[in-house]
């Protein structure tokens, strides 16, 4: 069709719409795989800046190293319970993650690991200032955390991962820690994680 028939203005607002339509409908060039691909690395890429920034801001912490961060670790289970929002009284979920003496490591929730058929179970070891974790139901290398210690008590754990992007990053903060193995307090709502 000649665009000098159809005048300017629509012209232009076929145009318009042929891109519109092109631009959302680029994904539809690619197969499952590349699309799940391509949005899995935008969300690494997203995760890797937001952990960048975290860390960035950061309270200054100790680290802990040698028999001090065995002596954090043993016998002690790490929790973490996250809320939505900060006045929420109850937590969504909460994990447990417990270091046994014995280097036994088993890592609870209140979702999908709260009975003793579901959680994770495997080994924990300390080599001079990395703490690494091993988790049987998990074929992938041992996952590898320098700890820090802050002045109010609060425990650091910093991905130990030497040339991967997510080096030296922090992942999470403990501020509760039990003494012996627990068990999740309250089961997770499904409804919660919408």
């Amino acid at each position: 069709m000649n665009s000098s028939l159809l005048g300017p203005r629509v012209a232009g607002a076929i145009a318009l719409q042929l891109a519109l339509m092109t631009a959302a409908c680029t994904d539809m060039f690619y197969s499952d795989s590349q699309n799940a691909g391509r949005q899995n690395e935008q969300a690494r890429k997203a995760a890797l800046r937001s952990m960048q920034l975290s860390s960035s801001q950061a309270e200054t912490a100790q680290p802990m190293e040698g028999p001090a961060l065995v002596q954090l670790l043993s016998g002690n289970t790490h929790v973490n319970a996250f809320r939505k929002r900060s006045e929420d009284i109850k937590p969504y979920i909460t994990y447990y993650d417990y270091y046994g003496p014995d280097g036994t490591f088993i890592g609870r929730d209140t979702h999908s690991r709260r009975t003793v058929n579901y959680q994770d179970v495997g080994s924990w070891k300390v080599s001079a200032d990395s703490l690494c974790i091993s988790v049987q139901s998990i074929q992938e290398e041992e996952s590898c955390y320098t700890i820090r210690l802050a002045p109010d008590g609060v425990i650091q754990y910093w991905i130990h991962k030497p040339g991967d992007p997510f080096h030296g990053l922090l992942t999470r903060n403990v501020e509760i820690v039990r003494r012996g193995l627990q068990e999740p307090e309250y089961i997770s709502d499904p409804a919660a994680f919408r």
